[in-house]
């Protein structure tokens, strides 16, 4: 029943070699995506850059902070950006246990190509009401890797 449910990134990073690569936002050092908009194989860039090539085992991205909107949908144009105002009326926040979200998955980077990582994000299985307490345990996979 959420209209909007923001979600403000601090760092996406690759892990290869015991090691995390992390990867730039586009326009600002946090990335705010509207998880709502990024319904029906909505897609926006979360982070892009060159890091090195070679196997990588693991995703994550660390947020800075959630909440989900009762009343009013967002209105920015696009699911993802540097920020987004937030949308009037009732809202909450979303505690998030760990603060980040690990997606394993293998996939190789090569020197030859950009390659894409997308990413599905389940929100009616991830958010959870507990009185007037709202938690979201991320329910995301590995979709493909292009």
């Amino acid at each position: 029943s959420a209209k909007a449910v923001l979600v403000t990134f601090s760092e996406v990073a690759a892990h290869r070699d015991g090691d995390w690569k992390t990867l730039p936002f586009p326009g600002g050092s946090t990335r705010t995506c509207d998880l709502k908009k990024l319904q029906n194989n909505a897609q926006d860039l979360l982070g892009t850059g060159t890091i090195t090539p070679g196997q990588y085992t693991m995703i994550r991205l660390n947020v800075q902070s959630a909440k989900i909107y009762f009343d009013n949908s967002s209105q920015s144009a696009t699911p993802c950006a540097p920020s987004i105002p937030e949308p009037a009326g009732a809202s909450h926040a979303l505690n998030i246990p760990s603060g980040e979200v690990k997606l394993n998955g293998t996939f190789t980077l090569t020197d030859t190509a950009a390659t894409t990582v997308l990413v599905d994000f389940d929100g009616e299985s991830s958010i959870h009401q507990n009185g007037s307490n709202y938690t979201m345990n991320p329910v995301i996979r590995l979709k493909s890797v292009q």
